[in-house]
Parts: C-alpha cells; structure tokens; sequence
C-alpha cells in the first residue's frame, strides 16, 4: 500500500519510537526519554496530516487510480476532453477526493451515526460533477462545502425529514448529499438530469453568488423548458421537494445542452462563459489550455 506524504514524513519518528521503547523494555527505563521526543512529534505529525497532505498533493498533483480513470471514462464531459485536458481533470478529481471528508449513513442500528467508508467510485462522481462546474477557475474546490453524504436511493433529511429526495445542500453544516443512483446516473447518461452539477451548482451560488444574484431575463423558466422539456413543476416532482433552485437548473442545462441553450438565451450562455470561464460547445477545449 503506497503510504501518503503525512505517512512518509511520520515513519522516521515511528520507528525512532519503537527503538527508544524496545531499549527502555530491554535494557532500562532511562531510554523511554528517547522514545519521548520522537513520539511527540509523531503525534504532532498525525494531527496534521490532513494539512501535510494537502500541502504536498497541491504541489504535486496526484493521478487518478486505474479503476478511477477508468470509471472517468464513462462520463460524457471528460470521454471528449482532449488528451492535453484529460490529466488536468484527473488531477482535480484527485485532490477534491483527497481534500474532503465523504460519509454514508451507517447501518440502523447504529441509530443516526454516517461512516468514512464510501466506495471510491462514488467518491470520483461527486468529485467529477464539481470539477465539471469549475474546470475553469483556478479555485475549483467550493472549500465551503467540505462534507458529502451519500445515501444509496432516495433518502429523508433533517430539513425535509417526510420527503424522499435524491440530493440537498444544507448551508449551514457545508454539506451535500447525494443519492448515490441518481448521482452516478446524471453523470454517466447525458439524457438523465445531472443531480450532482444541479447540487454543486447551488453550493456555488451559496458562496459566491450571495451578494450579487443574477438579473434573470422575463420568462425565463419557459425558456429553461424549451431548452430541457421540464418546467418548475416538473423538477419539483423529480426531486419531491417544495422549492427548486433556478440557478442550478440553468447551469446545469449550460452544460448537459449548451447549443440550445446558446440558441434559445444567448445572453445568459454569454454570462454563464465568462462566470465559469467555459465554452460547452467546445467540448474538447472548453477551458484555454
């Protein structure tokens, strides 16, 4: 198993306390001071090892895994990238995975706890749902929104605790949660609605959007139905929830059908480019190399 730079970096001290503790054990008691400085600095080392590890993979991106690269191609944005563009995804995919904290609820009986233990696959969908949205800008991590629940269907939440919906943003925790089928089916079929780019999309707006929402054209939700074929009330029953965000519809549409979306709202196409510095149409290079 290839150890992580926090690991690499503590492997010394472990070693350096196992030494001073077998000498004091063998030998005498006044040799566990040799094991106590070493020991103090690996326990400083695993404390920040999120931040050592983080320090490391920014400056040398990391590569998906095979099984990860290979799960990657089943997803129609990055099948067309150009090979010049395809590291870049894979590497963003990396970091976002290795810079946040995924959970899935745990078994009944043990009542409302999540665990740690999400399948990698799953990992690489909500990560290549957001590096999707922000292949563009250079901050593409939404550092906001650090935790992501996936539940395997539809699930209930604390907000909307009698409703069965397949993903939320809940601001104030930073969280988003995914249904794990609806999430990997949007990202893989380009005829599914995309719950991961709508969610991410939201999480956005929440922190960049805030202070300055968009100025939307008359009519707009007509528009974003003759571009998908859903109305409000349609994506209301999909996602069996009372309110539906505007903005996440709209940009999701921007990506999934870009050329009647330019056609029908040129203007909000134009905006939407220069917001995520993308052209979809381009769907080799839709960043500058």
């Amino acid at each position: 198993m290839k150890l992580k730079p926090a690991q690499f970096v503590g492997l010394p001290f472990a070693i350096a306390t196992f030494i001073g503790f077998y000498l004091a054990y063998m030998k005498s008691s006044e040799y566990a001071l040799y094991a106590a400085i070493p020991l103090i600095c690996l326990s400083v080392i695993f404390v920040m090892s999120p931040q050592i590890n983080w320090w490391w993979y920014r400056r040398n991106p990391p590569d998906t895994p095979a099984a990860i690269t290979h799960f990657l191609e089943n997803v129609p944005y990055y099948r067309l990238l150009s090979p010049s563009l395809k590291p870049k995804f894979r590497q963003r995919v990396a970091l976002y995975m290795e810079g946040n904290q995924f959970m899935r609820p745990a078994p009944p009986q043990e009542d409302n706890r999540t665990r740690n233990d999400v399948p990698e696959d799953l990992k690489a969908a909500a990560a290549a749902s957001v590096v999707q949205l922000t292949f563009g800008l250079e901050d593409f991590l939404l550092d906001k929104f650090e935790n992501i629940i996936i539940y395997p269907q539809a699930f209930p939440s604390p907000q909307f605790p009698d409703r069965l919906h397949l993903s939320e943003v809940y601001e104030a925790d930073g969280v988003l949660i995914f249904s794990a089928d609806a999430l990997v089916q949007g990202l893989t079929n380009q005829n599914l609605f995309n719950i991961g780019l709508y969610e991410y999309a939201n999480a956005y707006a929440l922190q960049y959007l805030k202070t300055k929402p968009i100025e939307w054209e008359a009519g707009i939700w007509d528009k974003l139905a003759l571009i998908g074929g859903m109305h409000e009330a349609d994506f209301q029953r999909f996602f069996n929830l009372p309110t539906i965000h505007l903005f996440g519809i709209a940009v999701h549409h921007f990506f999934k059908l870009p050329a009647a979306f330019q056609k029908v709202s040129p203007e909000l196409y134009q905006l939407f480019e220069k917001m995520f510095k993308q052209n979809p149409l381009n769907a080799s290079t839709p960043i500058d190399l």
